[in-house]
């Protein structure tokens, strides 16, 4: 089954009153026994690169395992860039594999988070991904 864009996984999530585990990923072992555990049990997974494992392991190495244990899964996988700094690291997530695309701007001043937000939304929507968007604390 093909990796999968956040948007119509949540869709059925929500639809179905289910949640949906999104798990960090720090390396090979930890994704594939991820993927193995979802399969097993028959449910949908995100597979996370968020800033501690890319600072260890970069977008253009990440994105294309994950990718690869989400095309091969048997369960809908998605393949999240989670809190994405820049708009150089998010795009080259798209260019790398992920489906599913976080920028945070959230310490940017506004207007520079919501204009980089909408150059990134436009890269993602024209490769079927999807977004999400930080805008300050939470």
């Amino acid at each position: 089954m093909p990796a999968v864009s956040l948007t119509p996984m949540l869709a059925d999530a929500n639809r179905d009153g289910r949640a949906i585990a999104g798990v960090v990923v720090l390396g090979w072992e930890d994704a594939r026994a991820y993927v193995e555990a979802a399969e097993e049990v028959g449910c949908s997974l995100i597979l996370q690169a968020g800033p501690g494992a890319r600072a260890h392991m970069p977008v253009n190495l990440i994105g294309p395992m994950m990718r690869h244990l989400a095309d091969a899964a048997s369960v809908p996988v998605a393949v999240h860039l989670d809190h994405g700094k820049a708009l150089d690291e998010c795009l080259a997530g798209l260019d790398h594999g992920f489906t599913s695309i976080m920028y945070d701007g959230s310490l940017l001043p506004l207007d520079d988070n919501i204009s980089t937000s909408c150059k990134i939304v436009e890269e993602v929507t024209a490769a079927g991904a999807s977004f999400e968007g930080e805008v300050g604390d939470v």
